[in-house]
């Protein structure tokens, strides 16, 4: 976005914010339900009917009442449209009007996206760390340009997060910010508007009501990783308890966190400003942590945690191979099993929520099976090969269908691929329609077999990892 293309601020009188489904704003802006409201602004869903798009249009009341202070609004409203970052949910068009009661009124008109807030993800528990890693790189990304831009946001908290899905192939949500402070903007001069949400993320500075720079948002950003990992406040209590906790104890940094993450969170959040990283240092910290985690070299901590369903599902999307065209480099895998094993069939199977799907497949007619019919199931519960030699006299597969109908399954072996991040994502296995032994070099054959598949999907994995961190570090594309 070039300075000629920033929208201007318009003005105009009797704009009160409606209440009414299909209320016309700006004179182009259709108005919706209500996405969210607060003590200071109201979210609506909203259509623009100039470009036949779907908005969001956020309404502040302010306090400013001089002409000069009005005009302070329009400066640093009109720098805020000029801002243009992959982190950041763009602001597309404003308005500064007067209400029936003659007190100014700021329209922010923004993109729409889709996902959740991080506050609304948080309800569901805690974040692994390698989710709080890429949330925590995508947010210092943003601060980092915000930062060359000259603006502070000044309200890093979970609301003002947005977790959004670009592909339909459930790769990784980025993380974006929204509001850029504007609340805080458009109370009274010098004097912050503290509500319960706000303050629990407030530095010490603002606590304290002094001048903030940039270091004040990596502070609120070292308590928001926090609250990912642990699922709780750092500071809780009343709004002025919490923001004077921060002045006399620094948060308390999990133990059994990585060294690695100890130490940046301990730094982000340091009491005195001039000790916190900058926001440039926190996103190259943040990305090597990234790395570290999907690399299995951020400590013992994460390899021998017991990972959550939810966390193995995120470690099976990460990899990006479900639904994948056949590759040579796994049909190989499958058919040397079959080959060297003397079974009639061979599976490379991919465990995702509902389903058993299956990257390769040597003599098996189904390219999935649901979840609750399928051996790896059991096999990955384990760090061990799964080995069950008479299903039909096993408890756990003496009804399932794959055994008492077709392709009659009388022998089963598997071996768990595990990542390095100890999440078991699925098995290679082989089956047999009449029953047999499976001796210890047959295991030790299929072990080394598994070992190939996850070798190849590590080298994927890190592949992508490096494409990623290569585009991070590009700089964003100039419009028009």
């Amino acid at each position: 976005m070039t300075p000629s293309d920033v929208p201007s601020t318009r003005r105009g009188r009797g704009d009160t914010p409606p209440e009414d489904t299909g209320a016309l704003l700006l004179r182009r802006y259709r108005l919706g339900d209500r996405i969210s409201s607060g003590g200071s602004s109201i979210v609506y869903a909203a259509h623009d009917e100039q470009l036949d798009r779907p908005v969001a249009v956020k309404i502040f009341r302010t306090d400013a009442v001089t002409e000069e202070e009005v005009a302070q609004q329009e400066r640093e409203i009109r720098l805020l449209a000029n801002l243009s970052h992959h982190g950041l949910v763009p602001l597309l068009d404003v308005g500064l009007g007067l209400a029936g009661d003659g007190r100014p009124r700021i329209y922010l008109v923004m993109e729409r996206i889709g996902g959740e807030s991080l506050r609304q993800r948080l309800r569901g528990g805690p974040l692994s760390l390698r989710e709080t890693a890429y949330l925590g790189f995508d947010v210092a990304e943003a601060l980092e340009y915000l930062e060359y831009r000259k603006v502070v946001h000044r309200d890093i908290k979970p609301g003002n997060i947005m977790l959004v899905d670009y592909t339909s192939t459930n790769g990784r949500r980025r993380a974006r910010l929204i509001d850029f402070g504007i609340a805080q903007r458009a109370t009274a001069t010098g004097q912050l508007e503290l509500s319960t949400g706000t303050a629990a993320y407030l530095s010490p500075e603002q606590a304290l009501g002094k001048p903030v720079d940039n270091s004040s948002d990596i502070y609120s950003l070292g308590l928001v990783l926090l609250e990912c990992l642990t699922g709780e406040l750092v500071f809780p209590g009343t709004v002025y308890d919490s923001a004077a906790a921060r002045l006399v104890n620094d948060p308390p940094i999990p133990e059994h966190l990585p060294e690695g993450w100890q130490d940046l969170l301990r730094r982000m959040t340091a009491r005195a400003p001039e000790d916190r990283p900058s926001p440039a240092e926190a996103a190259t910290a943040l990305r090597d942590l990234v790395v570290a985690e999907l690399a299995g070299e951020a400590g013992t901590a994460v390899a021998t945690r017991p990972a959550t369903e939810t966390e193995r599902s995120e470690a099976v999307h990460l990899l990006g191979i479900l639904d994948s065209a056949p590759e040579e480099a796994f049909d190989r895998v499958t058919a040397l099993a079959s080959h060297a094993l003397d079974v009639p069939i061979a599976l490379v199977t991919i465990l995702d929520r509902e389903r058993a799907w299956f990257k390769s497949n040597v003599g098996f007619d189904f390219e999935e099976v649901p979840r609750d019919t399928a051996f790896c199931s059991w096999a990955i519960l384990d760090e061990e090969p799964l080995v069950i030699e008479n299903p039909r006299s096993d408890p756990r597969t003496s009804n399932n269908p794959l055994v008492v109908g077709d392709p009659n399954v009388q022998f089963y072996a598997g071996v768990p691929l595990r990542t390095r991040t100890g999440h078991n994502i699925g098995a290679l296995c082989v089956f047999d329609r009449q029953p047999r032994s499976f001796g210890e070099r047959d295991l030790e054959l299929l072990t080394e077999l598994a070992g190939i598949v996850m070798t190849e999907l590590e080298l994927r994995l890190s592949a992508q990892i490096m494409k990623e961190q290569r585009d991070a570090l590009l700089p964003p594309p100039v419009a028009g």
